[in-house]
């Protein structure tokens, strides 16, 4: 069975060279480009997992991750916070709004790679509390 990924980018070219290095491993991948395609996308295809920018023009990935959480008709997938900040607050901040992981820019592709793997390949991993 295929994973379905979403992932969600402001940056075309940051989600082209993620098309290029996940769809290798083989996942099914779809793409949003702010964050309220991520919300609309999260409820119609009920991702796996989703790779979020954190900082985004309309809503911010902080936004996302608390209104997919909010939600108990969604799938609740695995939520991985990318961002090009690298403070704690920011860590802290993507933690606690739901976010099962955190990478920093530029994103190191194996790195990123073993974290989808790792955080697909937990038991009941699409459980979350509400």
């Amino acid at each position: 069975m295929k994973h379905r990924l979403l992932l969600v980018d402001d940056d075309a070219e940051i989600l082209e060279v993620l098309d290029f290095f996940l769809g290798a491993q083989g996942f099914e991948l779809i793409e949003a480009h702010n964050g309220t395609e991520a919300v609309e996308f999260t409820r119609q295809f009920q991702p796996d997992l989703i790779v979020l920018d954190h900082m985004m023009p309309d809503l911010t990935g902080i936004e996302v991750c608390i209104e997919v959480r909010r939600n108990p008709a969604l799938k609740q997938p695995e939520i991985i916070m990318c961002t090009a900040q690298t403070t704690a607050i920011d860590r802290v901040q993507s933690l606690l709004a739901g976010a099962d992981d955190f990478i920093t820019k530029p994103i190191d592709m194996p790195d990123l790679i073993s974290r989808i793997k790792a955080l697909l390949h937990r038991p009941n991993h699409s459980i979350k509390p509400a």
